[in-house]
């Protein structure tokens, strides 16, 4: 009888030893990924933040030099991007997507700025623009990785497309 007490005790320790093991690594894992994921979108704003301080640098820089002058910058888009638009000519506001929701960045302009409503014509856009092409027309956003932005001076604006 003593023997069968003795391996039910080690039997009820190995138990003990496993649920405290889980106790332990359950909410350590759920900890790191919860900083992984908050980590990973702090890299996405830091993306968001690099394209329209660059936009916005780009602007200003083939604003003060003549008109017809012209430059194309490559800027990588992380896949959150929804869309990109300019408000009252002086404000682009980049809305993309995290976990928590959607969410806004908006950088403010010293000068106009406009984008071209139809790219074969090259009308360009008098109101609230927002930046073509869609690439991934389905969803709605931008297709990830490479986008070639194009920065021309016009007389009093800046007109700002996506060449391909």
């Amino acid at each position: 009888m003593k023997r069968w007490n003795s391996t039910a005790q080690i039997s009820l320790e190995y138990l003990l030893i496993i649920g405290i093991s889980l106790a332990i690594l359950i909410p350590t894992s759920l900890f790191f990924y919860q900083y992984t994921q908050s980590s990973n979108e702090g890299v996405i704003r830091s993306q968001i933040a690099k394209i329209g301080n660059t936009m916005l640098k780009n602007s200003e820089q083939i604003y003060g030099m003549a008109e017809g002058s012209r430059v194309t910058v490559d800027m990588d888009f992380p896949a959150n991007i929804n869309s990109i638009t300019v408000l009252n000519k002086n404000e682009i506001v980049i809305q993309y997507e995290l976990s928590s929701g959607t969410s806004e960045a908006v950088f403010y302009s010293p000068v106009d700025i406009t984008t071209p409503i139809n790219l074969s014509t090259n009308a360009t856009c008098t109101g609230n623009c927002t930046l073509l092409p869609w690439t991934n027309s389905t969803l709605g956003t931008f297709a990830e990785g490479l986008h070639h932005i194009k920065f021309e001076s016009e007389t009093s604006f800046v007109l700002m497309s996506i060449t391909s």
